[in-house]
């Protein structure tokens, strides 16, 4: 192509460089009053002291360290390990990097190299060879072409006119049998213009993409700590009542041998140790369950770290070690929607749907490829070297409306993630609204069930009181004490929904729990090269998680 002819389609690269569909812009911030923090920040509580909550604070990447217990922070850390849903995020934001990677290689230009090498044996072989290199047949002639010499009979002087050039392995031989030998090795260089920026949006669709797959990951963290800590709470609380009815259930016991003795001394009633027995019975009958629960805790727990149930039993925590957080940050809704993961990854989303408009788009235009050939061939030792250069016009004509269809396709999934989008931001200001009120309700219940133990242990008190006086028997003190264990169960379910609150909504409004190190780790692309090599080996592969 001469310099001119090229410079005719600067026009159309320059109009079609701008129309390769909308540009990305991010969603306006919402309105401040998306949830409401009430005026009065504190939220007074009798037990565990006051919370404060901290309008346009911002929460701590790992929040969970603000409940001041090694074994939780530990069980965490555990977690971050050996979690297979982390572990199956990890593997998709490898996976994103490498299409990215493959994607960007569509903008630049690509080399291939090619090379043959036959050998064979026919009649007039001679003359193929002379055809290679414009040279002498076997026969004695010169064509005026250089492109063979003879007949097919071979019986001709060769002037190579009579056949109009030897080219066939049947023409311009000697009449016997050759052998022949043909080598070629070249290369090709090809390049896209993209005129109208096609690969440019498939390299942002693809970036967008990776930005996904980080934020879904930093979310899948969250997630696995919210879990954990929800879970060791949740064991910490049944660990606690399996304890106090296991003490109510002894001193019943206790009871039941000093009723007995009455029974024989003639003092008690023969129906107040039956009764007692009864009460006993029915108390034990209410352990198993609990038992129940507490295993079958202990196993999800050991699942979100990553191990198997035979580990369950390792996991030790109560609530007595734990601290409830005097303050708790409540970001406000435009910081929100820009620091929580699950909603940064909808967002990435929405921006990749975008960029996929522009992909359509630019398949609606004409696009212009060049190239470039050379190498060697010929038979033999006699090689000639070739060239070419050229360029190629593609334009669609007629496709009966197959791509402005996808256009529209692309289009109606930018609209399907900008409303995936919104719910998501709507889902996280639900939220933390639903969090904020949680703890303040928590406060008023474990207040009321701080008096309503402690009038429950006065009473308790008082009857014992009693019973050494010898004002009322000991079937009344078994009623009295099993209302009081029953307030303490109560309240130690207050303490642990206190807890558990305070942990989702710190859950809700924190940030990604790790940093841009240990995502730089993650998507590191050793795994795949190990991976790939235990596969070859004929190995199982084993996550390189736990050799960082």
């Amino acid at each position: 192509m001469k310099p001119h002819a090229a410079l005719a389609f600067l026009p159309l690269m320059l109009l079609l460089g701008c129309i390769a569909g909308p540009d990305y812009r991010r969603p306006s911030t919402p309105d401040e009053a998306a949830y409401v923090v009430p005026d009065d920040p504190t939220v007074a509580a009798a037990v565990g002291g006051d919370q404060r909550f901290l309008r346009g604070g911002t929460a701590p990447a790992g929040w969970w360290q603000w409940f001041g217990s090694s074994s939780l922070d530990a069980l965490v850390a555990r977690g971050f390990e050996g979690n297979l849903t982390l572990e199956a995020a990890r593997a998709r934001l490898r996976g994103a990097r490498a299409t990215l990677a493959a994607r960007r290689g569509l903008r630049a230009p690509e080399l291939i190299g090619d090379a043959s090498a036959s050998y064979g044996q026919g009649r007039g072989a001679g003359g193929t060879a002379a055809a290679f290199d414009g040279g002498v047949g076997d026969d004695g002639g010169t064509g005026p072409t250089g492109t063979g010499e003879g007949n097919s009979s071979g019986a001709d002087d060769g002037t190579g006119e009579e056949t109009g050039g030897g080219t066939d392995l049947a023409t311009g031989g000697t009449g016997r049998d050759d052998a022949y030998e043909v080598y070629t090795a070249g290369a090709t260089v090809t390049y896209d213009l993209d005129l109208a920026g096609r690969n440019r949006r498939l390299v942002e669709a693809a970036g967008a993409e990776l930005e996904r797959q980080r934020q879904e990951l930093q979310a899948a963290y969250l997630a696995v700590a919210g879990n954990i800590v929800s879970t060791a709470l949740e064991l910490a609380a049944l660990r606690d009542q399996i304890d106090a009815r296991e003490a109510l259930i002894a001193s019943q016991e206790d009871r039941i041998d000093l009723i007995r003795v009455r029974v024989e001394e003639g003092a008690s009633a023969r129906a107040d140790l039956v009764t007692a027995l009864a009460d006993v019975a029915a108390l034990r009958a209410t352990v198993p369950p609990l038992r129940t629960q507490l295993s079958q805790t202990e196993n999800a727990l050991a699942r979100l770290t990553g191990r198997p149930p035979a580990d369950a039993g390792s996991f030790r925590i109560t609530l007595a070690e734990l601290n409830l957080p005097d303050d708790v940050p409540i970001a406000l809704p435009s910081r929100l929607v820009r620091t929580r993961p699950d909603v940064l990854a909808s967002e990435s989303l929405l921006r990749r749907a975008s960029a996929e408009i522009g992909v359509a788009a630019a398949d609606l235009y004409p696009n212009l490829t060049l190239d470039a050939g050379f190498g060697v061939g010929g038979t033999g030792g006699a090689l000639d070297s070739f060239w070419s250069v050229g360029g190629g016009l593609f334009a669609p004509i007629f496709d009966g409306g197959r791509r402005r269809a996808e256009r529209d396709v692309a289009v109606a999934a930018y609209e399907e993630a900008l409303a995936l989008y919104r719910d998501r931001v709507l889902a996280a200001f639900t939220e933390v609204a639903d969090g904020i009120r949680a703890l303040e309700n928590d406060a008023v219940s474990l207040a009321a069930q701080e008096v309503a133990l402690d009038a429950a242990s006065e009473s308790y008190d008082l009857a014992l009181f009693r019973l050494n006086e010898g004002a009322i028997s000991p079937i009344e003190v078994s009623v009295v004490q099993q209302r009081y264990e029953e307030a303490r169960f109560a309240y130690i379910d207050a303490l642990a929904q206190r807890f558990q609150d305070t942990a989702r909504l710190l859950a809700a409004l924190g940030p990604g729990p790790v940093d841009e190190v240990r995502l730089a780790a993650d998507e590191d692309r050793r795994h795949l090269a190990a991976t790939r090599e235990a596969l070859n080996d004929g190995e199982n592969p084993v996550s390189l998680v736990s050799e960082r």
